[in-house]
């Protein structure tokens, strides 16, 4: 029986399809990667299709980007703005290379993840909007959501709550995951009761055991959490 109390908690209901996510999507491709030895083509277009960025994707620059993505993991940086920068050179150069009409910039922030997950959260336009961030062109968006999230200590509460996840039996959600799905959900308010109720059958399908894992790791987190990242993460 999942408390009503937690089934109106964003994080609760962030956890829960965070969950659902890694268990369909994540885990899975990331089982492939590695088994592939890196980034395929396939992968990027897997990764578009279910990410939604597929049609800003250009084709004659898959291989480039793969390969740049893969070159950009190899380097360590300390602020999520630095790694930031990082991609921002290669989103542009890849952009002017090939004419492209978008630059692609939630994509590969979310196509990184996968090459490198460790200490990186994508960017996207509803998560920038659970943040409070602006900016004018998309690159300067980019930096201005990575920057905040240094600010408020983003990878400090992550990294917190993957002790959190491992203590319950929890898979590997990744912490930053989870606080980037609050942080969308936070972003979208309209959609709040879908994703609550998408979230709350999610829950109660789970086995027995699996279900009281996330109860207890919920009811552990909420009110701890709330007022953390410098944002209400209650409803």
């Amino acid at each position: 029986m999942i408390p009503e109390r937690l089934a109106e908690k964003n994080l609760f209901v962030a956890l829960c399809e965070r969950l659902r996510w890694w268990l369909w999507f994540d885990a899975p491709r990331q089982r492939l990667i590695e088994a592939h030895g890196g980034l395929t083509p396939d992968d990027v277009h897997q990764i578009a299709g279910s990410y939604r960025f597929a049609r800003n994707l250009h084709n004659d620059s898959i291989e480039e980007l793969i390969e740049s993505l893969s070159l950009a993991a190899q380097d360590d940086f300390t602020t999520l703005e630095a790694r930031a920068e990082q991609l921002a050179g290669i989103i542009d150069r890849l952009h002017t290379q090939h004419a492209t009409r978008f630059r692609l910039m939630s994509g590969t922030t979310k196509l990184f993840w996968f090459v490198r997950p460790e200490g990186w959260t994508p960017c996207d336009k509803l998560a920038r909007a659970g943040l409070g961030t602006g900016g004018q062109a998309p690159i300067d968006q980019m930096r201005r959501f990575y920057r905040r999230l240094d600010e408020v200590g983003f990878l400090e509460h992550a990294a917190a709550l993957d002790r959190f996840i491992a203590d319950h039996g929890l898979p590997p959600l990744s912490g930053t995951r989870v606080l980037d799905v609050l942080l969308m959900t936070l972003g979208d308010p309209r959609a709040w009761a879908q994703r609550r109720e998408m979230a709350m059958a999610f829950a109660k399908s789970l086995p027995d055991s699996m279900q009281s894992s996330l109860i207890s790791l919920a009811e552990q987190l909420t009110d701890a959490a709330d007022g953390g990242l410098g944002i209400e993460v209650s409803s």
